[in-house]
């Protein structure tokens, strides 16, 4: 399997599939395209909170696993579906690793921060 880094440091928020709610906000986000003979799989991931791996793991445990995605990296907005997975231990204390995958790569979605205004 190649693996290739898109972007690093970036912010990842995990909605619900229909994004009326908010499951939560990462920290240190980011955004990796694993390549192999099925083909490209792309994996967004960052830190979690506390209050977001509860969330996490209540979402989990009921049995849904589909969520709606925002990821912000050097000004651009991307947004996509994902599979929700397994939240796993990070090296930093009291911190955990939230992962979602997508057989889609992410859509951009415009820039952050730029007005739509002309210059004269």
């Amino acid at each position: 399997m190649k693996t290739n880094i898109r972007h690093q440091g970036g912010s990842l928020t995990i909605y619900s599939f229909d994004r009326s709610s908010i499951v939560g906000e990462l920290s240190d986000g980011e955004w990796i395209e694993e390549t192999s003979d099925g083909g490209v799989n792309y994996v967004l991931r960052g830190l979690a909170s506390e209050g977001t791996l509860d969330t996490v793991l209540a979402i989990l445990e009921s049995g849904i696993s589909s969520v709606a995605y925002d990821f912000v990296a050097n000004g651009q907005l991307y947004q996509g579906n994902a599979m929700m997975l397994k939240p796993v231990a990070a090296a930093a204390p009291a911190s955990t690793i939230l992962t979602i995958e997508s057989p889609e790569a992410p859509k951009p979605s415009g820039q952050l921060g730029i007005s739509g205004a002309t210059a004269l």
